[in-house]
Formats: structure tokens, C-alpha cells, sequence
């Protein structure tokens, strides 16, 4: 061993002792420090020494501070004793970082003190650091400048702008930058008055605009209460960015004297500069700015219209349902959709009962139109009366909006009084409509039970002709009760209604209804297309998740001998395809054969072995499987479907 490795795995063994005290020692554990030092003033290892440093981030102290100082000369080390120093809660760490400053000559290392220094908000550094604001290395300037913004203190601002005024272009931004850095520190620090000083300073200099915004931003929020004559100024100035600041703190600022300020400004601005401030008094809400707002919801300019109408429903302002009801009415699409858009969104008994008032008494066709589709979509159950009573009124176009919004809101109660007015619809058109709001409402009510009961006493005493509306209704509502009504109209005969029930069957989601296929499927009373649908239903159910794989694979070998045309075999293949089970593939084999689906029969072959883990375990029925996939290797004619093959015969064969 040599005696270089020797001590260096010394060092490294004693930075570990001292890295194992430290886990569970208080911050400043004297013995760990001692160690942690004593690594630092013997060891060669640079890694070792690093580590050193890196803990005494955490336990050092300021008898650390000498054997740190000492590395900050060193490009290998400097960084991390920086570090260390950083959190040293002792003055001297800021002596030993000034100290560095002056006798360090290296560019970059000088970068990483100033940054350090900047850290600390070391207020003493400031005449050293705004030094090295002319240095004549750009990285070195532009640190001094960001450290002067960290420390924060009016004589730092004041090195800066002293700074600022001489510098050359490309330095600026830097200096500007830290400028406002320090004002925010100085304001934050609770020197509002010299913050403010500076940030009027940046305000009135030839700065670019997004620097004169944060200034005036800064100016404004340092200040308590806010001055609203500085907010309302930078309303009207010409720079965009400042206006957007303005605008930002028009919603931000709280207070209602805040609001009275910008209130008073409004008319005072251009159009496109009131709708934006508009919005903000809308988003600030109080008595202060509600005349503004009215006011401007009257106004010839749309955009400025469009921009009170949606202030006043941020507002509350009920007051306002006149004006909006009118507003509905504009010639202006936008303002239109604006004031309707508004209706749906006010709260308020007061809107419902406007609006249900304007339904009932309105004499134009298109007010009473609106008017239902707001209280539709304002989904109310006050609505439901008016509602009602519209839905049985003479004229066609109110008589289906009713409808449509009445199944929006409607609940259990409503069930009966909405198949009422089935009975009493008197045209086809009408019958639908109802027919189609009847099943929206059942799907929309979360009590499926109940809604079930009341259709079927419904359907007990209904007539021929208005069985199959409640029959759709009872399947969109679903589950046994449902089911078995369907069932049994299917039994009726000839008739529409059973015509309908059978339909419904076909198309019914959940495998309780998977008997009632298969004997319509094998029924020879029914109509060749009927007992395709069927059969095509049996086999959707045979892909229902929630059945179990043996299941499945029963109702695909039930609907084989049924399956006759390429549609319906496709489907089956679809199915099989998806069931993880050697038995699939076998039920597949046989239609690798036949020339109408052997190509999906080989995809369907190749998804069911992808989904396997491994071969069967039986001997013969292993084979059978791999007889399958050598099928589909000869037969396909598709370089993906016959790559599949070998990918998923190589699998199994590895997974034996």
C-alpha cells in the first residue's frame, strides 16, 4: 500500500467517523467540527476534503470560518467551503467573504464570493462590491451588481443608480435589474419610504418599458395605503406595459377607496382601455363600482357592453335583470350571447322568477324562447312549473324548447306530470319531443329504483300507443325490473310494442339480458334480420367485462353454430381475439379456413396467444396451440399478422 493511499483513505475513514456523528449530533457538535477541520488541514484528497465541507454546511461554526476562508482561493474547492460559509451564524463568515474579495484576483472565483456575499445581505460589503461595478471583466460587473441588489440597503441603491448613470449599454440592464431587487428587499425590510425613492428614481429615468412597469408596480405596493394617484396615472400612460400594470393592480389593490379611484377613471379612458377596466372593477367587486359598470352596460360599443355585462354578474347585480333581459334582444351577437350568458350565471330567486315571468306574459315568441333556455340552463327546480306549463302551451317552438329544458331539470316528481303530457301531446312531432325529454329526465335521476316503480305503474294502465315511449324510458333507466318488463312486452304478439321490446333487447348493456338473445337468436317467429340482431347482441355480451373468462368463452362456442354470414364472424373473432384462453384459439383454428375471414381469424389467433402467459401445461393441449400459430405463419398473407405469430410462438416457447 502506498503512503499515498495510505492517507488518503484516512482522510476519507475520517470524514465518515465525522459524517457518522453528525447524522445524529446538535449543529454544533465540537468534536464533529474538530475531525471535520483537522480532514481539511491534513488531507490531500480533494473528494475527501469536499465532503468536509459539505457537513460543515450543516455543523459549523466560527471556529470553522478560518480553515473555509483558506479554500476560497482554490477553483477545486471554493464553491463548497462557500457554501459552508453561507450559513455560518457568526460575523466573521462575512469578514472572511470580504476578505476574499480583496485577495482573490480569479474572475470566476470572484463571481462565487460576490454571490455569496449578496446571500448574506452583507451591508458592510457595500463599498467593496460597488467597486467592481466598473471591473473590467462583464461576469465580475454584473455579480457586483446582483449582490449590491441582494444586500438591499439605501446605500447599495445608491451605488447603483450612481452606477447606472455611466455604464455602458450592455451593462444596464444588470444594474436595472438589481436596482429593483434592492427596492424590493428595502420594502420588504420595512424602509418603505426609501423604496419608494428608489422605485420613483427607476420611474422617471430613460429605462425600457418592462423595467419602468416593475417600477411602477413596486412604487405603487411599497407604498401603504396604495397611492391611487400614481394607479390611476399609469391608467392613462401610453406605454401598454404600464397600463397592464396598472390593470393587474386594479384587481389586486384591496380597499374600496382603491375602487372609487379607478370608478372615476373610467369614462376618462378610450374604449378598449375602459372594457379591460371594466372587467377589473367587475372583478373587485363593491357598491363603488356598480354605477360605473351600469353605465358602461348601456354604452353604444359593443366590446365595452360585452365587458359590463359580465362585470355586473361578478357584481350580483340583480338590479340589472331589466337591462340584461333587453340586452338579450341586441343586434349585437356578442352582446347578446354576453346577456344571456349572464342570465344563466346570475344568482338569485329574483332571475328565476323574472325569467319564468317573461315565459308566461312575454307576447313575442323569441323573448319567451330565451327565456326557457336560461331557466334550462340555469338548472333550478323552481323552473319546473313554468316549465310544465310552457311544455302544454299552442305554440310549437315554445312547446319543444319547454321540453328540451324541462329535462334538464326535472326530477322524480316530474316523471308522471312529463308523461301526462305524452298523453295530451296531438302531433308525432310533439309525441317525440316529450317522448325524448321523458328519457333524458329518467337517465338523469340518480334514483333508478324509484324511477323504475313509477314507470312501471305507469306502464300498467297506459295505452298501446304510449307503451314503447315508457318502454325506452325503462331501458335507458336499465336493471331487473326494467329488464323484465322489456322482456315480457316482447312476448306481445305482433305488435308494435313488441316490435320495440325486441329492439330494445338487442341493444340492452348488461349480460342479464343475454338469455332473452340467445332465444331470440334460435326463435323461429322472428324475421331473419331480427335474429341477426340478436345474435349480434349475444355476442356483444360475450365481451362484457364483468363476465368471467369460462363465461365467455361458453357464449362464443353457443353462438358459433348461429354465426352464418362474415359479419357476424368477424364480430365472434373480435370477441375470441380477446379473451386470454387457450380454448379461444381453438375456437378460432376453424376459421383460419375459411376464405371470407382468415385474415381476421389470424389476428384474432395472435391477439388471443399474446394475451397468454405461458403454454398450457397439458401436453396436447400445449400443441394445439402452437399448431394454431403455425397455421397463421402459412396462411396469412399480412407480414405483420405473420410476424406476430413467430414473436408470440418464440415467447411461449421461452416461457415453458
Amino acid at each position: 500500500m502506498t503512503k499515498r493511499f495510505r492517507m488518503l483513505a484516512g482522510a476519507v475513514a475520517a470524514v465518515s467517523l465525522a459524517l457518522g456523528a453528525c447524522a445524529w449530533a446538535p449543529a454544533a457538535d465540537a468534536p464533529a467540527q474538530a475531525t471535520l477541520l483537522e480532514t481539511l488541514r491534513t488531507s490531500e484528497s480533494v473528494e475527501a476534503k469536499s465532503a468536509a465541507c459539505r457537513e460543515l454546511q450543516r455543523v459549523g461554526t466560527r471556529d470553522a470560518v478560518p480553515a473555509l476562508a483558506a479554500l476560497l482561493g482554490d477553483a477545486r474547492l471554493a464553491q463548497v467551503a462557500r457554501a459552508a460559509l453561507e450559513q455560518v451564524a457568526d460575523p466573521s463568515a462575512d469578514d472572511a467573504l470580504r476578505g476574499a474579495l480583496a485577495s482573490v484576483r480569479d474572475g470566476r472565483l470572484r463571481v462565487g464570493i460576490l454571490h455569496s456575499i449578496g446571500t448574506r445581505h452583507d451591508a458592510k460589503a457595500v463599498d467593496a462590491v460597488a467597486a467592481l461595478l466598473k471591473d473590467a471583466e462583464a461576469e465580475v460587473a454584473a455579480a457586483a451588481a446582483y449582490a449590491l441588489g441582494r444586500i438591499g440597503t439605501a446605500p447599495a441603491a445608491a451605488a447603483l443608480e450612481a452606477a447606472t448613470k455611466a455604464a455602458p449599454d450592455a451593462a444596464k440592464p444588470a444594474l436595472w435589474d438589481a436596482t429593483l431587487r434592492c427596492a424590493e428587499g428595502l420594502a420588504e425590510r420595512g424602509a418603505r419610504p426609501e423604496a419608494a425613492k428608489v422605485y420613483e428614481g427607476l420611474r422617471a429615468a430613460p429605462v425600457p418599458s418592462h423595467v419602468r412597469a416593475a417600477a411602477v408596480r413596486g412604487l405603487v405596493v411599497s407604498q401603504q395605503p396604495a397611492p391611487t394617484a400614481i394607479l390611476t396615472e399609469a391608467l392613462h400612460d401610453k406605454d401598454p406595459a404600464v397600463f397592464n400594470v396598472a390593470l393587474g393592480l386594479a384587481v389586486e389593490l384591496p380597499g374600496p377607496d382603491v375602487t372609487r379611484a379607478l370608478a372615476g377613471e373610467a369614462a376618462k379612458l378610450p374604449a378598449d382601455r375602459r372594457a379591460l377596466l371594466i372587467q377589473a372593477l367587475g372583478n373587485r367587486g363593491g357598491a363603488e363600482a356598480l354605477a360605473v359598470v351600469r353605465e358602461a352596460a348601456g354604452d353604444a360599443d359593443p366590446t365595452l357592453r360585452v365587458a359590463a355585462i359580465r362585470a355586473l354578474v361578478q357584481l350580483r347585480d340583480v338590479e340589472s335583470l331589466p337591462m340584461l333581459l333587453a340586452a338579450t334582444r341586441a343586434p349585437e351577437k356578442d352582446v347578446a350571447a354576453a346577456a344571456v350568458a349572464a342570465l344563466v350565471r346570475l344568482p338569485g330567486q329574483d332571475v328565476d322568477a323574472a325569467l319564468g315571468r317573461r315565459v308566461r306574459e312575454s307576447a313575442d315568441v323569441a323573448d319567451r324562447l330565451i327565456a326557457i333556455d336560461c331557466l334550462g340552463r340555469r338548472q333550478e327546480r323552481s323552473a319546473v312549473p313554468v316549465l310544465l306549463w310552457a311544455a302544454g302551451q299552442d305554440q310549437p317552438a315554445v312547446r319543444q324548447a319547454a321540453l328540451g329544458a324541462l329535462g334538464e331539470v326535472a326530477s322524480l316528481a316530474e316523471i308522471k306530470p312529463i308523461f301526462g303530457l305524452l298523453q295530451n301531446a296531438q302531433t308525432p312531432a310533439d309525441r317525440d319531443a316529450v317522448e325524448r325529454t321523458l328519457v333524458t329526465a329518467c337517465g338523469a335521476v340518480s334514483d333508478k329504483e324509484g324511477v323504475a316503480g313509477q314507470l312501471l305503474e305507469l306502464l300498467a294502465d297506459a295505452k298501446a300507443e304510449h307503451r314503447p315511449a315508457l318502454l325506452r324510458a325503462l331501458a335507458t333507466v336499465g336493471g331487473p325490473k326494467a329488464l323484465a318488463a322489456v322482456r315480457q312486452a316482447a312476448k306481445d304478439g305482433q305488435t308494435e310494442v313488441a316490435t320495440v321490446a325486441v329492439g330494445l333487447l338487442f341493444d340492452w348493456p348488461t349480460p342479464d339480458a343475454a338469455a332473452d338473445l340467445m332465444a331470440l337468436a334460435q326463435s323461429q317467429t322472428l324475421q331473419p334480420n331480427q335474429r341477426v340482431l340478436a345474435l349480434r347482441g349475444w355476442i356483444r355480451l360475450a365481451n362484457h367485462a364483468a363476465l368471467p373468462v369460462e363465461k365467455r368463452l361458453e357464449m362464443c362456442e353457443q353462438a358459433g353454430p348461429l354465426v352464418r354470414r362474415p359479419e357476424e364472424k368477424r364480430q365472434l373473432l373480435g370477441v375470441l381475439g380477446a379473451i386470454p384462453s387457450p380454448k379461444a384459439l381453438a375456437l378460432i383454428a376453424p376459421h383460419l379456413a375459411d376464405a371470407a375471414v382468415k385474415e381476421e381469424a389470424c389476428v384474432a389467433a395472435v391477439n388471443a396467444a399474446g394475451r397468454l402467459g405461458t403454454l398450457p401445461r397439458d401436453a396436447e393441449a400445449a400443441a394445439a396451440v402452437m399448431r394454431v400459430l403455425e397455421d397463421v405463419k402459412k396462411t396469412s398473407q399480412n407480414p405483420r399478422t405473420v410476424d406476430g405469430a413467430d414473436k408470440a410462438l418464440a415467447r411461449l416457447k421461452a416461457a415453458k
